[in-house]
Order: structure tokens, then sequence, then C-alpha cells
């Protein structure tokens, strides 16, 4: 995965891109980060709680109470569909009560995105 950085995010450094690995035998990601106007990279290796941390400080969009409830009730549907994600979407759209709250939402892309890299950790964790 790759995430574009801008420079408010680096404290007026240059922006450039965060990448994101996972190696299966240490059961860490690596995270990688590129400057824009600079060769020097780095990277470090961390655990899944780090990692999510660091992706959650980056966000400059941040999740409300509402879209916070939106992204429980769509965990707990994709538990229920073995893991597949359009599946769960379809049933959660289905709900009156949450249908209506996914409309009003701004935050769809950023639900969706916590959403999916969640299920991709409850695979990597299998």
């Amino acid at each position: 995965m790759k995430m574009e950085i801008i420079e408010e995010q680096l404290n007026g450094l240059d922006g450039g891109v965060l990448e994101i690995g996972y190696n299966e035998e240490a059961k860490a990601h690596l995270l990688s980060l590129h400057p824009e106007k600079s060769d020097d990279g780095v990277s470090i290796w961390v655990d899944s709680d780090l990692k999510n941390k660091m992706m959650d400080a980056l966000t400059l969009q941040k999740l409300d109470e509402n879209d916070v409830f939106l992204l429980q009730q769509l965990k707990k549907l994709v538990q229920r569909c073995e893991g597949d994600l359009i599946v769960a979407l379809g049933y959660a759209k289905e709900d009156v009560p949450f249908s209506m709250e996914w409309m009003e939402t701004k935050n769809k892309n950023l639900i969706l995105q916590k959403l999916a890299t969640w299920a991709l950790e409850q695979e990597e964790t299998k």
C-alpha cells in the first residue's frame, strides 16, 4: 500500500510517499518513507498497533462518532460475511438506520479505507 504525504503532515518538510509492506515470517510491517525532494529514504519495521497509530497520525481527515459507529457496524458484518467486504456492504445498505447514517457521512472513503486495512489485518492473523 502507498500513501501520499503532503508538506503539512511532515512539519513543513517536502512531501513524499509512505510505502507499507508486510512480512509474514516476521509478522511485522515495513514502513518506508521516501521524501519528494531527496533520495534519503528511511525504513522501519513495526507491529500492527504502531503501524495503525502512524497511519492515523498521518491521516488528515478524522472520523467523528457517527463514522466510528458505521465502521464498527461494518466490521461486525464483515466478520459475519467471512471477510467479504462487498457482501457486508450490501447487507449494511439494506439496513435502513445504517443506510441513512451512511448517506449523511462525508467520510465514506476513509471509513472504507480503515475497513479494508482492518480486514487485511484479520486475514494476516489467521
